[in-house]
């Protein structure tokens, strides 16, 4: 197969489907409730965390990046390290590893992550090498790979087999997804060495779009399931939304294990896969990752129960109105929250001598005023915003985001460049 075929079906196999918008970011993610991981989100770093290194287009660095993304490296000097794919995969699968709770965006499965971003350049195994050569740098015991190339099978590229070795001769491991195409997995998941994630919905069976054209990749080579519909994500801009597909699947799973070597360093690589695996739920659709039996299981007990005292409990809403959105309804049991029962802001900008001054005109009682601007190339959100004001003080034409928040309740957007 010529590297040709890889750029053009690298992200087929694994891509992520993103819908909605939804509501705002929730400290209670679809994905963590599913595994039982949410004591996870609060989990600190220790002092010398492991990291992980997404395989991918690059990532761009934004409020739910820029703290993770510890280097951006490329196979060359004609390979940028910012996201070039349209959909922002690789960006996206960064916020589901380590997206803090921080009001813009989603919140990821371990927000103390680090994070090495190697841009494939349209040839993935040119990406795992990159990581390889960087391991000892950056401490990197994982590889995530939410891509693949449907209909290889392993034999079919030798860089991809020696990629493999090396990984696991250094004790690295490497995690791919299953792949969203339903039939046998494609490469890289398909081969020897590689944890294959695949993808369940609410209910445990195997993952299935409604049409039954898309799903969740099966066969004899799958390691691990989880959640992989209705997962709580974002737009690139920061708009909360639903996504679904293996590729976020096996974005939390690749968390997991960091967190895990990083608490456990000790462990190998495969130690540390068995696990997983030794500790899962059993569904119809395979085994199904759950996080707090495998922390227990490794002796980190006394830490999951510190973690989980932050955790905030549901949080109780009224039943969702009738409506002909095909959005699925909101329950009880996870805390979601329609975001529309907050007023899009409405918004007066003008310049001045501090800079572009912004004033809202209906801000809910109790709500908070959130601004955020794309300063070189990333949205910041301002930390100094009075209840109904905001000042600027960057160039024009830059983009500007306004919101509520209300607890885990979001407002629509308001965006205007001035």
């Amino acid at each position: 197969m010529t590297k040709a075929i890889y750029s053009v079906f690298a992200t087929v196999v694994a891509t992520l489907v993103i819908t909605g918008p939804v509501r705002g970011e929730t400290l209670r993610p679809a994905q963590s409730v599913a595994a039982n991981a949410l004591p996870l989100i609060h989990l600190p770093a220790p002092s010398n965390p492991a990291s992980v290194c997404i395989v991918d287009k690059g990532v761009d660095l934004n409020p739910d990046t820029q703290h993770a993304v510890v280097a951006r490296i490329s196979p060359n000097l004609n390979t940028p390290v910012h996201d070039t794919s349209k959909d922002k995969h690789g960006t996206t699968m960064a916020s589901v590893i380590a997206a803090p709770p921080n009001g813009w965006g989603m919140v990821g499965t371990w927000p103390a992550a680090k994070i090495i971003s190697s841009h494939h350049g349209g040839y993935f195994p040119n990406g795992m090498s990159e990581c390889l050569n960087n391991r000892a740098r950056y401490n990197i015991r994982v590889i995530e790979l939410a891509l693949g190339v449907p209909g290889m099978i392993p034999g079919d590229d030798w860089e991809l087999q020696n990629a493999i070795l090396t990984a696991q001769r250094d004790g690295v491991n490497i995690v791919a997804a299953a792949g969203n195409i339903p039939g046998p997995l494609g490469a890289p998941a398909n081969h020897l060495g590689v944890f294959a994630v695949g993808g369940i919905d609410y209910q445990g069976q195997l993952w299935r779009t409604p049409d039954g054209k898309g799903g969740s990749a099966y066969g004899p080579e799958l390691a691990l399931v989880a959640l992989s519909t209705g997962l709580d994500m974002a737009f690139p801009d920061g708009r909360p939304s639903r996504g679904h597909g293996t590729s976020g699947a096996s974005a939390f799973v690749a968390a997991v294990l960091t967190a895990l070597r990083s608490y456990c360093p000790d462990l190998s690589a495969g130690q540390a896969e068995q696990l997983l695996t030794s500790t899962a739920t059993a569904t119809p659709g395979g085994p199904a990752l759950n996080v707090e039996t495998a922390f227990r299981a490794a002796g980190l007990g006394a830490q999951w129960e510190v973690a989980a005292r932050q955790v905030p409990p549901p949080v109780p809403v009224e039943p969702p109105v009738q409506s002909a959105s095909p959005v699925p309804s909101q329950s009880q049991e996870d805390g979601r929250v329609h975001r529309e029962q907050l007023p899009r802001p409405k918004v007066r900008a003008k310049r001045g001598k501090k800079g572009l001054v912004i004033r809202v005109g209906n801000r809910p009682r109790g709500a908070v005023l959130v601004v955020s601007v794309r300063v070189r190339g990333r949205m910041k959100v301002l930390k100094r915003v009075r209840k109904n004001v905001a000042v600027v003080r960057c160039k024009r034409g830059l983009r500007v985001v306004v919101r509520y928040r209300l607890g885990q309740r979001w407002s629509r957007v308001q965006a205007f460049r001035k």
